[in-house]
């Protein structure tokens, strides 16, 4: 594998947990917003 599509694919990987992670955390923060309001 060449060293340029290496790293692409290392970049991408990045992007693709980073992504992930962000939508975890604002689903989480969003379901506890839920929780609080539903709480009231």
């Amino acid at each position: 594998m060449s060293q340029r599509l290496r790293r692409l694919v290392a970049f991408a990987g990045a992007v693709a947990l980073c992504g992930a992670l962000a939508l975890a955390l604002a689903g989480c923060a969003a379901g506890s917003a839920g929780d609080a309001a539903a709480a009231g």
